[in-house]
């Protein structure tokens, strides 16, 4: 990989700061170690890279970003439907003590009679 970037770095001006594995294979395919680097075949072979580099990082970009939205999606799906078991809950449990309140009242009224 050394040498891959020695070889990179020789004919260009680009900063490294990206994975070796996908893109400095694709940048050395680019660029054979025969080839001359002059100005305008080294502008050419930069612009290429560069129009891949973005492309794919851009991809990966929107996949990570559709991932996050579906992700804060379904945490605020999640938020809500706890919000809505918790007013359940709460209205039942309320419902629940109503009926028997009443029960009991309609037992003692039974008993009186």
């Amino acid at each position: 990989m050394y040498l891959i970037y020695t070889e990179v770095s020789r004919c260009t001006d680009l900063p490294f700061k990206f994975d070796f594995t996908r893109k400095v294979i694709f940048f050395n395919l680019l660029i054979s170690s025969n080839t001359e680097c002059t100005d305008s075949a080294n502008e050419e072979r930069v612009s290429l890279f560069w129009s891949h580099y973005a492309t794919s990082e851009t991809r990966n970009y929107d996949l990570c970003t559709k991932k996050a939205e579906f992700a804060n999606f379904f945490e605020e799906l999640g938020k809500r439907l706890l919000s809505l078991h918790a007013i359940v809950s709460f209205l039942f449990s309320i419902t629940t003590s109503l009926y028997y309140c009443c029960f009991e009242a309609s037992l003692q009224l039974e008993s009186t009679v």
